[in-house]
């Protein structure tokens, strides 16, 4: 069971979410490379203009 801030009951043993199981919301989840190809280039030359 999980209450909110003030106590009161919000989802109750046993419920199950809009988005499926655990597993199912789970495997919708991708990983990318967030870093830019010139990243380390940048850095350096942000250090060079600090």
């Amino acid at each position: 069971m999980l209450p909110d801030a003030a106590g009161n009951l919000l989802i109750t043993k046993g419920e199950i979410r809009d988005g499926g199981s655990y597993e199912q919301r789970m495997s919708h989840i991708g990983v990318w490379n967030s870093v830019m190809n010139d990243y380390n280039y940048l850095v350096r030359r942000w250090q060079d203009f600090l």
